[in-house]
């Protein structure tokens, strides 16, 4: 982990950032697979809400990436 601030919790949060990536279209932020079987509404409600919350976060960087690239 680079972010020294980050360290300590990174092993906690690690998984879910991987997982995240792993399900999801890297271009668009959009999910692909889902961690377990089913349909979303079939899906961990804490899981769902934490891999929602890092999708939030990379559309805000796609967002900030695209004003970037328009300057």
């Amino acid at each position: 982990m680079e972010i020294p601030e980050l360290a300590e919790e990174w092993p906690s949060w690690s998984p879910f950032f991987y997982m995240f990536l792993d399900g999801v279209d890297r271009r668009t932020g959009s999910f692909l697979n889902l961690p377990y079987a089913g349909g979303t509404a079939e899906q961990p409600l804490k899981t769902m809400r934490i891999l929602r919350s890092i999708q939030g976060l990379f559309f805000e960087k796609i967002e900030n990436d695209m004003k970037q690239i328009r300057r």
